[in-house]
């Protein structure tokens, strides 16, 4: 039971920010994760930050707060558009301790993630917990 699941589609914005917040459910199956991205999907903003913050549910195993997979996740601000943010900040808590193989972050196979802001002053931020 996933809280939010972004597969194969975009989620873009050309000003502003974007923030994808999701808690999985409680199952006995493997899954249930916060935050799902997956099957190509891509995360993009022109002039603004991307925020991700996931909780997973509880399940047997495989409860990821965040769980990326074969997604890019891109933030690019330009000078002439205004302030200068650009960062991208991803946060995941697994408190599943029964399971198996749960993360706060799991990031597996072709992902890719850019933060670019001409003046270099972006970041990027990845945090996982597991309590």
């Amino acid at each position: 039971v996933v809280g939010v699941s972004i597969s194969g589609t975009s989620v873009s914005t050309s000003t502003g920010n974007i923030t994808v917040v999701g808690v999985g459910g409680s199952s006995t199956g493997t899954g249930s994760d916060g935050v799902n991205i997956s099957g190509g999907a891509t995360i993009t903003t022109i002039s603004g930050s991307i925020s991700i913050d996931g909780q997973a549910g509880r399940g047997a195993s495989g409860n990821d707060g965040v769980e990326i997979n074969n997604s890019q996740i891109s933030s690019t601000t330009l000078v002439a558009i205004g302030p200068q943010t650009g960062s991208i900040t991803i946060v995941g808590t697994s408190t599943d301790t029964t399971g198996e193989n749960s993360n706060g972050v799991l990031i597996t196979t072709g992902f890719f993630i850019d933060a670019n802001v001409q003046t270099e002053v972006s970041t990027i931020t990845i945090m996982g917990q597991r309590s």
